[in-house]
């Protein structure tokens, strides 16, 4: 079942719940892939009526912002819990690294992407890396970079481009890669740091041992505490 915040459709679920769904589509026939929206992602949609669709034809969409949660709880269609797109990235790369299952890693400065394979290799054994490429390209390179994660053999991406060009590339190329699953991490343009930059400073899923350990999954910060006042007001107006 989805709840509906400011028309981008949310799976109301558990980070259980999620991550079993997650194991499902990573084993099941045909292409799938899974958004992590924010109150951020959610106004881009509003504005963007081909980043809407693509999120909202997403197999998975999970309410990653303490913002969403709010909106929610205030339409009277309470969510039952935050998602962080992060904890479910992290606790998928250790699926796969425990079921042999491949990953291609997706994003960053050049250099960034392959360095952090080396740093999850050692954090998880049995990870296999299939392959990685930089979030640098032109739109007419897109092809070729979905050619290149499909011949790679990778059962599963991360997408880390930041909003909404991860959402947008896998719309696009979901039925072009040979990989079960697409996991968008990133965070929106009108961030103060292009996803690259968050990626290279460890706030993404490829370094996110070290953002779990030093910040608690419920902890409510002030960026957090502006996110939900800004859903708030968009859904009293």
């Amino acid at each position: 079942m989805r709840i509906d915040i400011l028309g981008v459709g949310f799976d109301n679920v558990t980070m259980d719940e999620a991550l079993a769904h997650g194991e499902e589509l990573l084993c099941s026939e045909g292409a799938h892939y899974v958004v992590t929206p924010n109150p951020e992602i959610v106004e881009t949609c509003r504005a963007d009526a081909e980043a809407m669709a693509a999120v909202n034809g997403a197999d998975l969409v999970l309410p990653d912002g303490i913002g969403v949660i709010y909106g929610a709880k205030l339409l009277g269609t309470p969510l039952k819990s935050r998602v962080p797109g992060i904890e479910f990235g992290t606790a998928m790369l250790a699926h796969c690294a425990e079921t042999g299952k491949k990953v291609f890693l997706f994003g960053a400065k050049p250099g960034v992407a392959e360095q952090a394979a080396k740093n999850l290799c050692k954090k998880l054994p049995g990870l296999q890396i299939a392959g990685t490429h930089d979030g640098y390209f032109t739109d007419a390179e897109s092809d070729v970079i979905a050619a290149e994660i499909r011949a790679s053999g990778a059962d599963m991406a991360l997408v880390c481009l930041g909003a909404p060009k991860q959402e947008l590339f896998m719309k696009r190329h979901q039925n072009d890669l040979s990989c079960r699953l697409m996991i968008g991490l990133g965070v929106n343009k009108s961030a103060k740091q292009v996803a690259a930059e968050c990626l290279e400073k460890g706030l993404l899923v490829l370094t996110a041992h070290e953002r779990v350990r030093l910040v608690p999954p419920l902890t409510i910060t002030k960026t957090e505490m502006d996110e939900g006042l800004s859903v708030l007001k968009e859904v009293l107006k």
